[in-house]
């Protein structure tokens, strides 16, 4: 009984570092999350989080996967029984209402970590590429979908409409933290039904 606590609260604990550690990352980048601000944040001992994570490179993996799942359940499940157009209408709409109201004080960490290891070769850059073209796969065959079921014209290309879909959000997101435009969301969703119309 007592062994099986004892890894509750471990597993506690991990899960409420890891929550803290990726909210603190939305605001201060990868890079700028620390064992010692971690520790100070949450008024623990570096040795603590350590025990859990024991290297910066192991906690920011972490962080990414525990977004990437956010992302995934948020926006790509609800989806997962649709086809087609109202797949792809989906994902856009909840896609930039994620952007729009991100469930992290800093933004859409996933997006700013690509910007951070764009041109850092290692496991988060590899981590981050991976998901980045998971993601547009699953863009680009609703887009097919749609295409087969003459949902979009005939002769639109999947591989674009992925990449345009791709390229509004993350240029959305660089508007939002730079400008704090507050009608960066609102405008996305404006382009992606125009897209999708045309």
């Amino acid at each position: 009984m007592a062994g099986r606590r004892s890894d509750e609260d471990a597993r506690a604990t991990r899960e409420a570092i890891l929550r803290r550690a990726t909210e603190l990352a939305s605001v201060e980048g990868f890079e700028g999350l620390t064992f010692g601000l971690l520790a100070k944040d949450l008024d623990m001992s570096k040795a603590g989080i350590l025990g859990h994570f024991p290297t910066k490179e192991q906690l920011q993996l972490a962080v990414y996967a525990e977004a990437a799942a956010t992302f995934r359940r948020v926006v790509v499940e609800p989806g997962r029984h649709d086809h087609g157009l109202a797949r792809l209408r989906g994902y856009c709409a909840r896609w930039a209402d994620f952007v729009s109201d991100s469930p992290w004080p800093g933004g859409c960490i996933l997006t700013a970590a690509s910007f951070e290891f764009d041109d850092k070769p290692g496991p988060m850059h590899d981590a981050i590429q991976q998901g980045a073209l998971w993601w547009r796969e699953r863009i680009r065959q609703a887009a097919q979908e749609a295409v087969e079921a003459g949902e979009l014209a005939p002769g639109t290309d999947p591989e674009q409409v992925a990449f345009t879909i791709v390229a509004l959000a993350t240029g959305t997101v660089r508007v939002r933290q730079t400008h704090r435009d507050p009608e960066a969301g609102p405008r996305l969703r404006r382009a992606y039904d125009a897209l999708l119309r045309a």
